[in-house]
């Protein structure tokens, strides 16, 4: 269980670029991770959310990521979200703003 909570993300930096990037199964108990690094994200910068690897993604994390995206373009973020062409139906994810 400890493994699992923290391989299912993964966050990489360069400057003001970063990417997040969610991993085989991430649950409710990831949901704190997931909040503190978006809110980590500077303003300004650019965001790629990947969750091409993620085999199953809970509900509380969807939201917390569409909350996110919707609110991005406040702090000038720009986001852009990578999934699976396999998995187009699977998450309700929002699209970025119009500003993102």
């Amino acid at each position: 269980l400890r493994s699992n909570f923290r391989s299912a993300v993964f966050e990489i930096s360069d400057n003001n670029n970063h990417m997040l990037r969610l991993r085989k199964d991430v649950s409710f108990l990831n949901k704190a991770i997931i909040k503190a690094k978006l809110e980590a994200i500077p303003p300004n910068a650019y965001l790629l959310i990947d969750t091409t690897r993620a085999e199953f993604i809970d509900r509380d994390i969807v939201e917390e990521i569409n909350d996110f995206l919707c609110h991005a373009h406040l702090k000038n973020i720009k986001v852009e979200m990578k999934k699976s062409p396999f998995k187009r139906n699977q998450y309700q994810f929002q699209e970025p703003t119009p500003n993102n």
